[in-house]
């Protein structure tokens, strides 16, 4: 559920470069994705996250 709690800009920011997202903090690999790859991901993220799995995870508490 990803696309739903950070949406598609977020996930493309954090694909591109994830150290630039959380400098020193992140131990995330940079694959060097084209961006039609990121735009392919993105789009799989918000299709299986529509995916209807009967409340299969439980949605996390989440505080802001």
């Amino acid at each position: 559920k990803v696309y739903e709690r950070r949406g598609p800009q977020f996930i493309s920011a954090m694909i591109k470069d994830p150290q630039a997202m959380y400098p020193g903090e992140r131990k995330m690999v940079k694959y060097d994705f084209k961006d039609e790859d990121i735009d392919a991901l993105v789009a799989f993220f918000k299709w299986i996250g529509e995916t209807d799995l009967n409340g299969f995870p439980a949605k996390p508490n989440l505080k802001k």
